[in-house]
This record gives structure tokens, C-alpha cells and sequence, in this order.
């Protein structure tokens, strides 16, 4: 899971694969939301980029190394 971000963190192994953990449980926790007429599809599309790019700032500047 964590392999395709790699290039783009400058993060330990581990502690990549636990950000992408905490990302996979907000994605779970916000497609329960939709599925419960809570929010949006727009506005889980925007939480989620939000989230994914706060979490890979490097992500702009392509791959580290």
C-alpha cells in the first residue's frame, strides 16, 4: 500500500505505512458517511484530496532521492 507513495515521502518506511493506514480508515469512515446520506459525493472527493494531499507534501515536487 505503501509503495506508490514512496517516491514522494520523505518518511521512514514504517512510518509511511501508517500514514497510509490513517488514510484508508478516514476513506472508510468518510464513504460510511455517504452511504448514510450525510455528505456529499463532491464534498468526499474534496475531504479526501484534501487529506491525501496534506499528507504528501512532496507530492509537487516529484520523486525524492
Amino acid at each position: 500500500m505503501a509503495a506508490a507513495p514512496a517516491p514522494y515521502s520523505g518518511l521512514p518506511a514504517d512510518a509511511l505505512r501508517l500514514h497510509c493506514l490513517g488514510l484508508l480508515g478516514a476513506a472508510e469512515a468518510i464513504a460510511a458517511e455517504l452511504t448514510r446520506g450525510r455528505v456529499t459525493v463532491d464534498e468526499v472527493v474534496s475531504a479526501l484530496a484534501d487529506l491525501i494531499a496534506s499528507s504528501t507534501p512532496n507530492l509537487a515536487r516529484g520523486p525524492q532521492g
